[in-house]
């Protein structure tokens, strides 16, 4: 017998397959440290996140039902914590610096439209040290965090550029 996709058991997978993305929302953080005079790249890391409960779901939740408290995720922090990231999670282990997000989260397009992206900023005198974690907060609520394995050694005179890129 052959079906057609409007036919019940295809549209219940479907469902099901979308309910199931929108619960495991994944994440990539990418690391640069950058010479501010030359922009070259000295140190780049890519590494998953794990979004949080219930401050990351519940921020997605509004996000999809295209709530207006989306457009909340206001900063980003990086510290020099080493524990692996939770979905307990509700802070850092040892923050080290926070930046404003560059702007508001954007939407991507076409086959990343299921994507935001997030970015940060951190000049040259501002996250110096072993990068071993970093975090998007919304407040003082967490949304998500990342272990950067192996971490990032950002020297004073650097500057380093946080992109977030949250799928779901």
């Amino acid at each position: 017998m052959i079906r057609t996709a409007t036919e019940p058991e295809d549209t219940e997978r479907e469902d099901m397959e979308l309910k199931e993305r929108v619960r495991k929302p994944k994440g990539t953080i990418s690391l640069w440290c950058l010479d501010p005079v030359t922009l070259r790249i000295r140190e780049h890391r890519r590494c998953p996140n794990q979004i949080v409960e219930p401050g990351g779901t519940t921020w997605l939740a509004g996000r999809v039902i295209g709530g207006a408290g989306w457009t909340n995720l206001d900063s980003l922090k990086v510290g020099t914590g080493t524990t692996a990231a939770t979905v307990d999670d509700k802070a850092l282990e040892t923050e080290l610096a926070s930046a404003s997000l560059v702007r508001n989260p954007w939407q991507g397009f076409g086959s990343d439209s299921n994507k935001l992206y997030v970015m940060s900023l951190f000049d040259t005198d501002e996250a110096v040290g072993s990068i071993g974690e970093a975090a998007i907060f919304y407040g003082p609520t967490m949304f998500n965090r990342a272990l950067v394995d192996p971490v990032v050694p950002k020297a004073l005179g650097e500057l380093l550029v946080v992109r977030w890129e949250i799928a779901f």
